[in-house]
């Protein structure tokens, strides 16, 4: 993950963000902002399946990048296993909507007390959602 101010374009962090993991991913999962050739074909020489739904019917000229028309023409062939695929996307989302609605925009000041303050957000968002099982559990034990 990477915290960034509102202004830069999330596509442009993504080459950083999946060279930097210890392992590389197995499948990504992205919306159709991160859909282009270089994206593609990066995701593609990590060894992973790039599931992305494309806005419209881009052509299969990939320029250079065999990636691109691998991905399309999987696409085509099985849209509906490309559309299960790409809509477990919902967890991703699902955690960053709960996330802005439960605490609202960052109010730090400077970029290093902002990038602290929703680090700090996430670990209490995932202690909450730990304890909030372990409620479950116990309520389940007791009946």
């Amino acid at each position: 993950m990477s915290i960034t101010d509102g202004d830069i374009s999330e596509t442009v962090v993504l080459p950083y963000l999946v060279c930097e993991i210890d392992f590389p991913p197995d499948v990504v999962r992205a919306d159709a902002g991160y859909l282009s050739k270089n994206k593609v074909q990066l995701i593609a020489d990590l060894g992973a399946a790039l599931f992305v739904k494309p806005k419209r019917q881009p052509e299969l000229l990939s320029m250079g990048r065999p990636a691109w028309k691998h991905m399309l023409l999987r696409h085509r062939e099985d849209p509906e296993g490309l559309a299960n695929e790409y809509n477990l996307r919902w967890r991703h989302e699902a955690f960053f909507s709960k996330l802005k609605r439960r605490f609202g925009p960052p109010k730090g000041r400077n970029g290093m007390m902002r990038c602290r303050e929703v680090w700090m957000r996430i670990l209490i968002l995932n202690i909450l959602a730990v304890a909030g099982e372990q409620v479950e559990e116990e309520l389940k034990l007791a009946e």
